[in-house]
């Protein structure tokens, strides 16, 4: 049994490593693992193994799914300071606004820099989404862990200041 466990262990973190956008839906998880107790006792063994190496495991409620994500305080050498500037705004635009910003609105504003949201979407940091007959642009579970520490005290406010006071 305790083989069993130790396998499963072994193979939900590599799931985890080897997935790019590191997000697993808890679902999946489950038909894997097949018992839930047992599921709890794997995911409490996985935070405490992964949080030794620098790696935290978070859950997530993502469109109506659960999910859990794997991740890291480092930075992602993908992103240039721009793309987290892009990423902080619209997280903080859907924070503030209590509603996702709409497609139309995000061509809008971001016209002159589409081919970085574009690629923001390519990476899952970003995911378009339709409700009804309305497009959505919508931060995904991976753009808002990279600002886990403060979103909190993000503001579109806040943001605004700080890139006038760069200037």
């Amino acid at each position: 049994m305790a083989q069993d466990i130790e396998q499963k262990i072994k193979k939900i973190s590599q799931i985890f490593l080897e997935r790019e956008d590191k997000l697993v839906k808890q679902q999946d998880l489950l038909n894997y693992i097949q018992d839930k107790d047992l599921f709890e006792h794997i995911i409490s063994e996985l935070l405490i193994r992964f949080e030794k190496i620098g790696y935290e495991i978070i859950k997530t409620k993502f469109l109506d799914e659960t999910y859990y994500m794997l991740i890291t305080d480092g930075i992602d050498d993908r992103l240039t300071p721009q793309m987290y500037g892009i990423l902080a705004l619209i997280v903080s635009l859907t924070k503030d606004l209590a509603r996702n910003l709409t497609l139309e609105d995000a061509k809008k504003i971001f016209k002159p820099i589409w081919d970085e949201l574009e690629y923001l979407i390519e990476l899952n940091y970003l995911k378009e989404y339709r409700l009804k007959d309305v497009e959505y642009i919508i931060p995904t579970p991976l753009a808002k862990a990279l600002f886990k520490n403060f979103i909190g005290d993000m503001t579109v406010k806040k943001i605004l200041e700080t890139f006038k006071n760069e200037k």
